[in-house]
């Protein structure tokens, strides 16, 4: 199988992502974290830090690192709803995208009052 070329602006070419390497590998962790795995939670969340910030779009430390967090906000409230069965990262760069087109804590914002 061909190795996938993907757009640096994301993120994907960071070393950090190595630990992905191994195929599954968030999915499980996001799977045991379903189940109330507390490590795998920290670990998977840790691990997509570098795709977040690549996925927040700016240079700013400042912005990037509450865009950052506001990502981690929305992952959390959601992660009931991902299927262990599809691949994560698509699922993450979809609220990765729209994170980054809210202004600053509008998407987080909404998921935190419902809760």
């Amino acid at each position: 199988m061909l190795p996938v070329r993907r757009p640096a602006r994301l993120g994907w070419d960071s070393p950090d992502l190595a630990l992905a390497s191994e195929p599954g590998r968030w999915e499980r962790l996001m799977a045991q974290a379903q189940a109330g795995d507390r490590a795998a939670y920290a670990t998977l969340l840790t691990e997509l830090l570098p795709v977040l910030r690549g996925l927040a779009g700016t240079t700013e430390a400042a912005e990037r690192e509450a865009r950052v967090q506001a990502m981690l906000r929305v992952i959390h409230a959601l992660r009931h709803v991902y299927d262990p069965a599809r691949p994560l990262l698509p699922w993450v760069a979809g609220i990765g995208r729209r994170c980054a087109m809210e202004r600053p804590g509008g998407l987080a914002a909404r998921f935190r009052r419902r809760g």
